[in-house]
């Protein structure tokens, strides 16, 4: 499921992240870490958006909000930042079907050259079976085409 051309106000609303992969171990650690995650994308100005994002982490809630601002709209690739915060992201939305699922890649440049890069699978319901999910074959191949991945090189990100 491509994105050709990336269709932001599809993409608005409610997505859950169901599994991720990380090259940078800090990166893995935080994920590991993190439950109940859920992003809230709502559309701001011509072509950004704005996202409320709420994770539990060792039982505490967090709540960030961060802004997306569009830098190729043919690839669905945004500028994220949040205020406050030093880093900011390239998130791109590699594919999605914009009803079920969504594959999300982003990275950053950390200081004393760390790279900060991810790669998450994203459904709109918090109850979809992550077996099930990954073994879609849209899933399948975008990870494989646009990340080199294997379903099984991904971590399931626990929505309970």
């Amino acid at each position: 499921a491509a994105l050709i051309p990336f269709s932001r106000n599809d993409f608005l609303g409610k997505w859950y992240s169901m599994g991720f992969h990380s090259t940078n171990k800090t990166d893995e650690e935080n994920f590991k870490k993190s439950h109940c995650s859920v992003a809230e994308y709502s559309a701001s100005g011509d072509n950004g958006m704005t996202t409320k994002i709420q994770y539990t982490v060792d039982g505490k809630q967090i709540n960030r909000e961060v802004s997306y601002k569009l830098e190729d709209p043919a690839v669905g690739k945004y500028k994220v930042g949040a205020e406050g915060h030093p880093i900011s992201y390239d998130i791109s939305i590699l594919c999605s079907d914009y009803k079920n699922f969504a594959v999300l890649y982003g990275c950053s440049d950390l200081a004393d050259g760390h790279k900060s890069d991810f790669a998450m699978v994203l459904h709109r319901d918090r109850s979809h079976n992550y077996d099930n999910l990954m073994a879609q074959d849209d899933v399948k191949s975008c990870l494989q085409d646009k990340m080199k991945l294997a379903p099984s090189d991904m971590h399931k990100n626990p929505q309970e």
